[in-house]
């Protein structure tokens, strides 16, 4: 019995030091694969996803009765993206649906979700959002009729 606790021990050291990632990797993990934020931030082209212009603005459009939307430029470009908000801003966008002038956000983003993603979870999603490289992309702004 004692040689099964020692080897599922080893087991565990070792299994955990194998999926040790920097917050960047752990961030890419979360936006690119749980969160999936190209469906709505990246433009669409013939043959898919423009990965060229990753994250510069969905081409998709929601025309909904109380507001029309579409994804935004959530790269760091300072004029048309997300490079001038700090990192509290871009926090209080994913967990409370605000942009930083007060602007609400569509709930075609899943915030109400997000707000279950643990601090550090969400401080990687800043972090990978940060080093994402800047695409200058000026998406529509919302439109809210109601």
């Amino acid at each position: 019995m004692r040689s099964v606790i020692v080897a599922v021990a080893a087991l565990v050291a070792c299994s955990t030091g194998a999926f040790a990632q920097s917050a960047i990797e752990r961030g890419s993990y979360l936006v690119n694969a749980v969160m999936a934020c190209d469906g709505c931030h990246t433009p669409r082209g013939p043959s898919g996803f423009n990965m060229e212009r990753r994250f510069s603005g969905g081409s998709q459009v929601w025309d909904e009765p109380a507001y029309t939307v579409r994804g935004s430029n959530i790269t760091m470009d300072s004029e048309t993206g997300i490079g001038a908000w700090s990192d509290a801003e871009i926090w209080r966008s994913l967990i409370d649906g605000v942009r930083p002038n007060g602007v609400p956000i569509a709930p075609q983003m899943p915030f109400a979700f997000y707000k279950i993603i643990t601090p550090s979870d969400l401080s990687a999603v800043v972090t990978y959002l940060k080093s994402v490289v800047p695409v200058r992309n000026q998406v529509a702004s919302p439109v809210y009729k109601a």
